[in-house]
């Protein structure tokens, strides 16, 4: 096995994980973004070591990563079968904001229609409100 160093998540990287934990990601998911945004691609095992998350968790938020389109999983060639397989972003960090920005807006776009949905049910069994007229 070969032992190469792995660098964990400085302080300005820490804010910015901090900043897409404030836009609604899960911690996980941030230090997953930000890991590979500052190192380009890794394994599980260094993203797990450089954000001192276990390899499981690494694992099943890649997963969810890779169905929102945020992160690829690298193609292992047939004489590299036992090689590690590698993980990147799909795109550079504005790629990646705007797709996130656009979960974002479909969810803020279904809480609208429930609300309104709700609204037209109150109105329907309680009439107009005082405060309506």
């Amino acid at each position: 096995m070969k032992n190469t160093e792995i660098a964990v998540l400085d302080e300005k990287e820490s804010k910015l994980v901090q900043l897409l934990e404030n836009f609604g990601l899960s911690a996980s998911a941030a230090c997953i973004i930000i890991c590979l945004a500052v190192r380009a691609d890794s394994t599980i095992r260094e993203i797990g070591a450089s954000t001192r998350l276990s390899t499981a968790m690494v694992s099943i938020t890649l997963k969810k990563l890779g169905e929102e389109g945020i992160v690829m999983r690298g193609e292992t060639g047939k004489s590299q079968k036992r090689a590690p397989v590698r993980f990147y972003l799909t795109g550079d960090f504005d790629h990646i904001l705007s797709i996130i920005e656009e979960k974002k807006q479909r969810e803020v776009s279904r809480y609208i229609r429930k609300t309104t949905r709700v609204k037209r049910q109150f109105m329907s069994l309680f009439g107009p409100q005082p405060s309506d007229l």
